[in-house]
């Protein structure tokens, strides 16, 4: 079985073609969003859904438990100084959490 995989911003254009990539090869894909009806359908059965706040450490550490892998892309929302906060807080989640791979994507 292949390890797991979390995608932040998974009901961003990039996070749900990630999504949908990682079940095509077979990943146990854990998608992180806030808008969980995108997954609702029986073609995301096998899809694990979480809700995470960039500024909740906790609910960072919950999400990162268990996983191998994660691809994060930061949200396009908010102003500098909290963009710049939400990395920092997933950052530092992704260091005590320690998965083999962290990839972090831009749409610029």
């Amino acid at each position: 079985m292949k390890d797991k995989v979390a995608v932040f911003a998974a009901s961003s254009r990039i996070g749900h073609a990630q999504v949908r990539q990682l079940q095509k090869l077979g990943y146990p894909t854990l998608a992180v969003t806030r808008n969980r009806s995108m997954f609702k359908g029986p073609e995301y059965a096998d899809v694990e859904v979480m809700n995470a706040d960039y500024n909740d450490r906790e609910s960072l550490d919950r999400v990162l438990a268990e996983v191998h892998s994660v691809f994060f892309q930061l949200p396009e929302f908010g102003a500098p100084h909290e963009t710049a906060l939400y990395a920092r807080n997933v950052c530092e989640a992704a260091v005590a959490a320690k998965p083999k791979r962290f990839v972090h994507n831009a749409t610029m």
